[in-house]
C-alpha cells in the first residue's frame, strides 16, 4: 500500500491507527459481479444521493466509531409500513420488525420459548438518557414484554458497572451513538424478547475504554457481548493492555463477544483501506451485513444476498484461529523487540451475517430527534447484525455446555455446524484477487461468513 493510499484511510477515519497485509493488488479491469437479489442503490450511491446517512462520522486516533446507517425521511426502504390486526389499528413503523426477522431466521420459536436465563449485554459510547423509555416505545409497539429496571429485565451502567455516575451526553458530531444505541437494544429485543439486557455506556468512543465496558460486562455475567463499532486495527492491538494492546479486551472464553464487520466494504477496495477492529479479532464473533427481501416463490419466503456496503478482510496482525483455512493471501506478520519479523496465516473476517442493507433495513425507535418528528426510523449496517447475533447466542443458552476450541473461539462452531446457516451464494462488496474475499459463493466467503441464521443450531 502507497503512502497516498495510507492518508487516503487517514483521511476517512480521521488517523484511527492503520495496518498492511498482503493482499495482492486487484486487477484493473475486474468488475464486481452482481448481487442476483432485487437490485437496490449502492451504500455509495445511496450516501451520495442522500438517501443514507451514517449515524457516526469520522473520528480521531484511538477511537471507534459506530456501524448503524439511517435511511433518510425521503427515501423508501424495501418493507414499507404493514396494516396491524384488526386492520383499523395503526399502521407499523416501516422497516423489518420482530416477526419478520424471526421469521426471515426460523427463530419463531426459539424467540417465544428460550432466553429467560440469558442476560445479553450491548456496548455504546456516552450516554442515552432515552434509552429505557425509548426501549419500552418499540417493545409495546411490537407487542413485546415489558424490559425495564422495574422488572429487573433492563439494566444501565457506566463502564465501571455502576449505576452512577453515567457518561457525558455526545456532541454534536457525535450525536448518532444514540440512535447507535436504540438499534442494539431494539435488535437484542427483536430476536430474544425473553432476554435480559445490559446496557454498559462507556465515558466515550476511546477504544480503551470501549474495550473497559466489555471487561465488565463479561464480569457482570453477560452471556454475549455487542459491539457496534469499528477502528482501523493497529500492530499494537494483540500486546498486553499495559502496552497499547486492545485485544484482551475480547478475550472472555464462554462468552459470545459478537462485533460488526464494518459499513466501509472490502477492507481493500472500500473507504477504510484496511482491516478493522474488533471484527479482526480471533476471540470475536464477527457479522457481515445482507440485503433481504421477502420471496413468496421460495421454500424459505426470502430472498437474501451479500451487502455491497458490508465489510470483510484479513488482519494484519492476528493469527488464522485453528478452525479457519488458510489462504496464501492472508498474511500477518508481527514484529519483536530485536527487529525479527516472523509471519503467519492470518485471521479472515467475517464468521456469519444478517440483514444489513439500509434499503432493506429494520425499525428503530428513538427520540432524540435523528429519525424525525415520530421518533421511528429503518436502520441498517453492520450495527444491526451485532446484536441480533448476540442475542441469537442467548436464545442458544450459549456458554452451558460448550467446551475447547467452541468456549475460547464461539465463531468456531459456525465453521461446523451448516445446517443451522443458510449459505448466501451472491453479492460482493468490492473488488479482490482472491473471489471470497470479496464475493458471496457457495459455502465460506468473507462478505458473508458461513451464512445467516437458520435457527439457533449453529450457535
Amino acid at each position: 500500500m502507497t503512502l497516498g493510499t495510507l492518508m487516503m484511510s487517514a483521511l476517512f477515519l480521521a488517523g484511527c491507527g492503520g495496518g498492511l497485509v498482503s493482499v495482492a493488488p486487484r486487477a484493473a479491469n475486474q468488475t464486481a459481479p452482481s448481487s442476483g437479489a432485487r437490485h437496490f442503490k449502492s451504500l455509495r450511491d445511496g450516501l451520495a444521493a442522500g438517501d443514507l446517512k451514517p449515524a457516526c462520522g469520522p473520528v480521531g486516533v484511538g477511537r471507534a466509531r459506530c456501524s448503524a446507517v439511517v435511511l433518510t425521511t425521503g427515501a423508501s426502504a424495501a418493507v414499507a409500513a404493514a396494516p396491524l390486526s384488526p386492520a383499523v389499528a395503526p399502521a407499523l413503523p416501516a422497516g423489518y420488525g420482530p416477526a419478520d426477522l424471526q421469521s426471515a431466521y426460523h427463530l419463531t420459536e426459539a424467540a417465544r420459548n428460550n432466553g429467560d436465563d440469558a442476560l445479553i449485554a450491548i456496548v455504546d459510547a456516552f450516554d442515552d438518557p432515552h434509552a429505557e423509555r425509548d426501549l419500552t416505545v418499540y417493545r409495546a409497539r411490537f407487542g413485546l414484554p415489558p424490559c425495564t429496571t422495574a422488572n429487573h429485565c433492563f439494566q444501565k451502567v457506566n463502564q465501571q458497572g455502576r449505576a452512577h455516575p453515567m457518561p457525558s451526553l455526545p456532541t454534536a458530531d457525535l450525536a448518532g451513538w444514540t440512535v447507535e444505541t436504540s438499534l442494539d437494544l431494539d435488535m437484542v429485543s427483536a430476536n430474544c424478547p425473553r432476554c435480559r439486557i445490559l446496557l454498559l455506556e462507556s465515558n466515550d468512543d476511546n477504544l480503551s475504554n470501549l474495550g473497559t465496558a466489555v471487561n465488565e460486562a463479561a464480569e457482570m455475567g453477560a452471556n454475549a457481548i455487542s459491539n457496534s463499532y469499528v477502528a482501523l486495527e493497529s500492530p499494537t492491538d494483540p500486546l498486553r493492555v499495559a502496552d497499547g494492546g486492545v485485544l484482551p479486551y475480547y478475550v472472555h472464553p464462554g462468552v459470545a463477544v459478537v462485533a460488526g464487520a464494518g459499513d466501509f466494504d472490502f477492507a481493500f477496495f472500500g473507504p477504510s483501506l484496511g482491516p478493522l477492529v474488533p471484527a479482526a479479532f480471533p476471540t470475536v464473533v464477527t457479522v457481515g451485513g445482507t440485503q433481504l427481501v421477502r420471496d413468496p416463490t421460495s421454500s424459505r419466503g426470502w430472498q437474501e444476498s451479500a451487502w455491497d456496503g458490508t465489510g470483510s478482510g484479513c488482519s494484519a496482525y492476528e493469527a488464522m484461529p485453528p478452525w479457519q483455512t488458510a489462504d496464501p493471501s492472508c498474511v500477518g506478520a508481527v514484529t519483536d523487540s530485536a527487529g525479527n519479523t516472523t509471519t503467519f496465516p492470518s485471521r479472515i473476517y467475517g464468521d456469519v451475517a444478517y440483514v444489513g442493507s439500509p434499503f432493506t433495513g429494520v425499525a428503530v425507535y428513538d427520540t432524540d430527534g435523528q429519525l424525525g418528528t415520530t421518533g421511528w426510523g429503518v436502520v441498517g449496517g453492520t450495527s444491526v447484525g451485532a446484536p441480533a447475533i448476540a442475542a441469537i447466542y442467548g436464545l442458544s443458552g450459549y456458554g452451558r455446555s460448550e467446551r475447547g476450541d467452541d468456549l475460547r473461539f464461539p465463531a468456531a462452531k459456525l465453521y461446523r455446524v451448516k445446517r443451522g446457516l443458510f449459505d448466501i451464494t451472491t453479492g460482493s462488496n468490492g473488488l479482490c484477487t482472491v473471489a471470497f474475499l470479496c464475493n458471496a459463493g457457495p459455502g465460506y466467503d468473507a462478505p458473508s461468513g458461513n451464512g445467516t441464521p437458520n435457527g439457533i443450531g449453529a450457535f
